[in-house]
C-alpha cells in the first residue's frame, strides 16, 4: 500500500502536519534570525573568538537593522580593539535609531577623549548623562575631560559627584586626592 493511495481523513491530517513540520523545520534551519546570530556572537565573544563575534554581530545587524544590542556590542568590541573609525561609524548609525542611547554616547565620548577632542567628548558625555545620572565612570570621564580643558572647577565638581556615587572606586579615590591637592593650592 502506498501512502499516496490512503485517503482516510485522519491520515490526510497527519500527512498534512508532517509536510508542514518539514517545511517549517527546513525554513528555520536555513534562515538564521538576528537573535540567532546575536546568541552565536555572544558565545564567540565569551570563547575569545573576536573575529567570529564581529562577523556574527554584523550578520545580526544585517538581519535586523534596528537591533540595538548588536550595535552596542559590536561598537564596544571596535572600541576595545582601538578600531575607532569603525566604532564611530557604527555608533553614529545606532544614534540614528536610538538618539539617547547611553552606551553609544558613552563610548563615543571615550573615543573623542582618547583622541584629544575633549569638547566632542563632553558633548557625548552630556548626552549620556541625560539618560543615566547614576554612573560614576561617566562623571569621572567628564571630570578628566574638564581637567584636559583646564577647567579645574568643573573637573572638581564632576570628581566629587563620582566620589559620591562610588566612594570605593580607585579612580574616585584618586579624584579625592586630586580634589584635596587643588583645595590646598587655593589656600596657598
Amino acid at each position: 500500500m502506498k501512502f499516496s493511495s490512503v485517503k482516510t481523513p485522519a491520515f490526510m491530517v497527519i500527512r498534512f502536519l508532517l509536510v508542514l513540520a518539514l517545511c517549517i523545520g527546513n525554513y528555520s534551519c536555513s534562515e538564521n534570525s538576528s537573535k540567532d546570530f546575536y546568541i552565536q556572537a555572544e558565545k564567540a565573544t565569551n570563547d575569545g573568538d573576536i573575529a567570529k563575534a564581529i562577523s556574527l554581530y554584523k550578520s545580526a545587524i544585517e538581519a535586523d537593522d534596528s537591533f540595538i544590542e548588536a550595535y552596542q556590542k559590536l561598537g564596544t568590541i571596535y572600541y576595545l580593539q582601538n578600531s575607532y573609525e569603525e566604532a564611530i561609524t557604527l555608533l553614529n548609525s545606532l544614534l540614528i535609531i536610538s538618539p539617547t542611547n547611553f552606551d553609544a554616547h558613552f563610548i563615543l565620548g571615550n573615543i573623542h577623549s582618547k583622541s584629544g577632542k575633549y569638547t566632542k567628548a563632553l558633548y557625548h558625555y552630556e548626552q549620556a548623562l541625560i539618560t543615566n545620572t547614576k554612573d560614576a565612570k561617566l562623571y569621572q570621564n567628564m571630570a578628566s575631560a574638564y581637567v584636559n580643558l583646564d577647567n579645574t572647577q568643573l573637573a572638581l565638581n564632576f570628581y566629587n559627584k563620582a566620589l559620591y556615587l562610588d566612594p570605593k572606586d580607585k579612580i574616585s579615590i584618586k579624584a579625592k586626592i586630586y580634589r584635596e591637592k587643588n583645595q590646598e593650592k587655593n589656600y596657598i
